[in-house]
């Protein structure tokens, strides 16, 4: 929420209008759908790196697997206004 402030805050005070709209990136375990915020947020959900096994000890590593996973579903592809 706090990023979501700031985003609108600069977006406000954007002159141009080139400031695009907002999403959220959130990476769950397999079975949990979303939660509390993507009623309110724009939000894309994709499954989390399987812990020990598919990241390999590095937790870092959803962050990259998150992303490709997004670009591969077409989620993060916006309309233009």
């Amino acid at each position: 929420r706090v990023f979501h402030f700031h985003y609108l805050k600069v977006r406000k005070a954007d002159r141009c209008g080139e400031i695009g709209g907002f999403t959220r990136l959130l990476t769950l375990p397999e079975g949990v759908n979303s939660d509390k915020l993507s009623s309110e947020l724009r939000t894309v959900v994709v499954r989390e790196l399987k812990p020990g096994v598919e990241d390999l000890g590095f937790v870092v590593l959803n962050r990259p697997h998150s992303v490709v996973e997004a670009l591969k579903t077409g989620s993060l592809t916006m309309p233009e206004e």
